[in-house]
């Protein structure tokens, strides 16, 4: 008997692959390990919630079974979404090795280190318990994020103790993470054998019966990621008031020609929007953008998106989005949108941009950070700017939701005293060091994202 056994191809998904395969091999059976490339793996122009519906890491090897090309596809648990896909089955979980995450490069997390991941959810509970932290991106393999934390000079870098123990690598550990203080995803540490239903049998000898508590924990894990965190914002940190109605009135911060849509989304939601600009935007002359001769142009924020539309010389070569809204911008204007970074932040930008990046034009607002500029290193054009506004008399409001570090700047000259929720982490940061009272970030730059979290703070 074979049995074709599927996996993800990078050292550690075939070191898994065959943890499985030795359980699975017996008198009479062979195994034949087949790796495939999925969508996590190959595309890395677009957030994994654009590449697919399912499991990004997950939904090839599914389709590879459901095509009969294997017969069990092996998984990291943590990757599978939380619902069943039809037709496919979890015949047998090996036994759970350690589901906690692990700090790499330290022995403990100090104020102001620079840790590297790609992880919305460690990157929102490490911020929470320490927020002097500089979180930047880091994706890759294992080998390749440690390799990185030394190229980069990063503090330290936080991986799945699992992950790291199953490749030889548990020297690298200098803390493990109890659950209390960083919560791991749900089902870390476990390998799920998927099949195609009514075929469990065929994946019977992997499956302890001695750890049937530990598959019913692992499946409750699941449930509750769907039930309980799918749509929370990526990080809630305190409550604001409510009006003498009831209802959360949101002072909404943002330059008016681009405020509707958020202020229909937030009436939509039941919340009560106050529209108080604290910026306007001024375009920087109207001499055109010259295009030509570059290999990227990269552009920040929807406004960079207008300019480059109205501006534009010569022909687009690949742009690069700092994120959703600036790629939606960008597509509005019929522009093509060729990479959107993980993490949509300048340093996600310039650690995912597909390398060798060549030449490079940065659109972007007066007084932008440079990251971008000098660590790609690119061309900047500043092509507009911000101009703060200050109302005579600021209206009554709940809470208050910042959209960009400028706006921040512009808020704390108001003095208000009411708690904040921001568009990203940049905007946090300038917030908080403006001593704002930050409740939560919005775990995208977009308008569901920002009303999510303005809900979630509300609850």
């Amino acid at each position: 008997m074979l049995i074709r056994v599927g996996s993800r191809g990078s050292r550690l998904a075939l070191t898994q692959a065959e943890l499985a395969a030795s359980r699975l091999r017996g008198e009479g059976v062979e195994i034949a390990l087949v790796p495939i490339t999925t969508a996590g793996d190959r595309d890395r122009s677009k957030p994994f919630g654009e590449i697919g519906e399912r499991g990004v890491f997950v939904k090839e090897l599914e389709e590879a079974l459901l095509d009969a090309r294997i017969d069990v596809a092996v998984h990291s648990a943590k990757d599978m979404t939380s619902t069943d896909t039809s037709g496919l089955i979890v015949g047998a979980y090996l036994v759970r090795d350690d589901p906690r995450d692990a700090l790499c490069g330290a022995d403990a997390v100090r104020p102001g280190m620079r840790i590297g991941t790609a992880s919305a959810r460690r990157r929102a509970q490490l911020l929470a318990r320490e927020p002097t932290l500089s979180i930047e991106p880091l994706r890759g393999n294992v080998d390749t994020r440690l390799r990185k934390r030394g190229e980069r000079g990063l503090d330290a870098i936080v991986l799945a103790a699992c992950g790291l123990e199953r490749l030889g690598l548990g020297g690298e550990i200098g803390y493990r993470f109890p659950p209390g203080e960083l919560l791991p995803e749900a089902a870390q540490g476990a390998l799920a054998l998927q099949v195609r239903a009514g075929e469990a049998e065929v994946v019977a000898r992997a499956d302890d019966r001695r750890h049937a508590a530990d598959g019913a924990r692992r499946r409750r894990e699941r449930r509750v990621a769907r039930t309980a965190l799918g749509k929370r914002p990526c990080c809630t940190r305190g409550r604001p008031a409510r009006g003498r109605s009831g209802v959360v009135r949101v002072l909404v911060t943002r330059a008016a020609a681009q405020a509707q849509p958020f202020v229909d989304a937030l009436r939509a939601a039941g919340v009560e929007p106050v529209l108080c600009p604290l910026i306007e935007i001024e375009s920087i002359g109207d001499d055109p953008i010259d295009v030509r001769g570059y290999d990227w142009v990269i552009v920040t924020s929807a406004n960079g998106a207008d300019e480059l539309a109205r501006r534009r010389l010569g022909d687009l070569p690949r742009v690069a989005a700092i994120g959703d809204t600036t790629a939606a911008a960008l597509r509005r204007h019929g522009l093509r949108v060729d990479f959107v970074p993980t993490l949509a932040t300048q340093e996600g930008l310039v650690g995912e941009l597909p390398r060798p990046v060549g030449r490079a034009l940065f659109v972007g607002a007066e007084g932008a950070r440079p990251v971008i500029a000098t660590e790609l290193p690119a061309d900047f054009r500043a092509v507009y700017r911000t101009r703060a506004l200050r109302p005579d008399r600021p209206p009554a409001a709940d809470v208050a939701v910042l959209a960009s570090p400028s706006a921040a700047r512009a808020f704390e000259s108001l003095g208000l005293r009411i708690p904040v929720v921001s568009i990203g982490p940049q905007t946090t940061t300038a917030a908080r060091a403006r001593g704002l009272d930050v409740v939560a970030e919005a775990a995208r730059p977009d308008v569901d994202a920002v009303v999510a979290a303005v809900l979630g703070s509300a609850r």
